[in-house]
């Protein structure tokens, strides 16, 4: 009887020919484990063969989004709160200040910088946590309260642009200032890093919050 070379030795023992290979084929068939061209990667891209790569690249943008999306509602409903809470307690020994913006301080990187229109009574640049702190002190001198309408997000990589509609009252007339603000913001590593307001209408802001000036008409 002439001997034949055994296709594969597991643990000393003899296959009979032909099985290992149908079993690492059969292995190397799966779906999960065939290559992934980078033209597979395209989210846009549908096609029927499984894409574990594309999906994760899908999940990683998508959790990227809603990440700094998340932040930024964090941070707006933080100054909302942060200048209700000054009004509420004007006459009386609270300063909430700090405690509010605590909150604001969480969504902020520790170099953020804040660029406001010169024109305004709290224009100028604010930079770090304290330059914030400071604006806000300077903004919850003019408005007491705050409320955001309309708020619409464009995100493209750490670049983000909001377009606000809000109602600001000023603390000195009473007045209500019905305005759009649009607002370019750098967000990193899931905070805040840069804040640049462009109003709508600077003039009609001065004049909501002088006394001797007639109410803006919108």
């Amino acid at each position: 009887m002439s001997a034949t070379a055994p296709d594969r030795p597991v643990h000393g023992r003899q296959q009979p020919p032909g099985r290992w290979h149908r079993q690492w084929t059969d292995q190397l068939s799966r779906p999960e484990l065939q290559p992934i061209r980078p033209s597979r990667c395209s989210e846009n891209m549908t096609t029927n063969h499984p894409q574990p790569p594309a999906t994760t690249t899908a999940t990683h943008a998508t959790g990227s989004r809603a990440a700094t999306l998340a932040v930024l509602a964090r941070f707006f409903a933080a100054e909302a709160a942060y200048l209700s809470a000054v009004d509420a307690a004007v006459g009386t020994t609270v300063d909430p200040g700090g405690a509010r913006f605590a909150d604001m301080a969480a969504c902020l990187d520790p170099e953020v910088v804040m660029r406001q229109a010169p024109g305004l009574p709290y224009g100028g640049e604010w930079r770090g946590h304290a330059g914030i702190a400071g604006f806000m002190a300077a903004m919850s001198r003019e408005w007491s309260s705050l409320e955001f309408l309309e708020q619409e997000f464009s995100v493209d990589g750490d670049t983000v642009m909001v377009m606000n509609r809000g109602l600001l009252r000023s603390r000195a007339t009473g007045r209500v200032l019905d305005t759009w603000v649009i607002q370019w913001m750098t967000v990193r590593n899931g905070l805040v890093a840069e804040i640049r307001p462009f109003y709508w209408d600077t003039a009609a802001v001065n004049d909501t919050l002088c006394p001797q000036r007639p109410n803006p008409t919108p």
